[in-house]
């Protein structure tokens, strides 16, 4: 769909952080032009190699604000038929990786509770369990479709026998 769309969005937003490093003199002016002066000619190479496929720009919607140009994360989910990924998935990884209230949760309860520390709690959380029951068996699904070996169903069938294995059959 969107793959010169999605790397080169990347590169425009490695372009702002530079500027931003610089800004805040974390690099010099020469560091960062010469990582600059790197980018563009592997964006040129990049470039080359898209056009030498016919890989297009393209977007699924008008919106600036992201590479897809739909206005969330969840849309673009949405417009794959996979919003139970984004849900979730996605959602609580970013959730996580921001920082936000639903991440610190548990350690704002043990901090009332008395019980702070740091560090991790000793255990993997389910959701990053379930994120793998979701992501391994479609990585599966899609090499199979990509490189023809007819084996779609064993790997959707791989997905259901890790939820329930995980879950328990009742979900």
């Amino acid at each position: 769909m969107g793959a010169r769309t999605f790397i080169l969005d990347a590169w425009d937003y490695r372009e702002r952080l530079l500027d931003r490093a610089l800004s805040y003199e974390f690099l010099t002016a020469e560091a960062v032009a010469a990582e600059k002066k790197r980018l563009t000619v592997t964006r040129a190479s990049l470039v080359a190699q898209f056009d030498e496929h016919g890989v297009q720009a393209s977007r699924l919607g008008k919106s600036p604000r992201t590479w897809h140009g739909l206005n969330t994360e969840a849309d673009l989910f949405k417009k794959m038929r996979m919003p139970h990924i984004y849900d979730l998935d996605y959602a609580w990884l970013s959730n996580e990786t921001h920082v936000n209230i639903g991440a610190i949760e548990l350690e704002l309860q043990e901090a009332f509770e008395g019980k702070t520390g740091f560090g991790p709690k000793g255990h993997l959380p389910p959701e990053v369990l379930l994120a793998s029951s979701h992501a391994i068996p479609e990585v599966l699904a899609q090499l199979s479709n990509l490189l023809g070996l007819n084996r779609h169903d064993e790997a959707v069938e791989m997905q259901r026998t890790f939820r329930d294995e995980l879950w328990g059959a009742s979900v």
